[in-house]
């Protein structure tokens, strides 16, 4: 009953320097530090919209619990966070711990 009369809902954020995303015509388009836009097609039964002051936060809403979270976890594989700095997609909630760097002397 829960996702016909609300929906379900998937909040990502794209954390790194010049990291954001925005959607056109049923695509969605990243620049996530690689060489080239990523794009991701999004499937007719789900709803992806970026914020549009930094386009650093995406939410993804749908009717069915499993394939919003499934959307949300193909698009965190396009860039897993980094475990030393933090850079990649985030699921909002999500701790994560980060490594230490190299120490210099002893």
């Amino acid at each position: 009953m829960e996702g016909v009369s609300k929906g379900f809902r998937q909040k990502l954020k794209l954390v790194g320097v010049g990291f954001k995303g925005f959607v056109k015509d049923n695509i969605l388009n990243l620049k996530i530090g690689y060489s080239h836009e990523v794009t991701y097609e999004i499937p007719t039964d789900i709803k992806i919209s970026a914020s549009k002051v930094k386009g650093t936060l995406l939410l993804i809403s749908g009717l069915e619990l499993y394939r919003v979270k499934q959307i949300a976890a193909d698009i965190r594989k396009l860039r897993i966070p980094d475990s030393y700095k933090g850079k990649g997609i985030h699921i909002d909630g999500e701790i994560l711990k980060l490594k230490k760097g190299k120490r210099e002397g002893k």
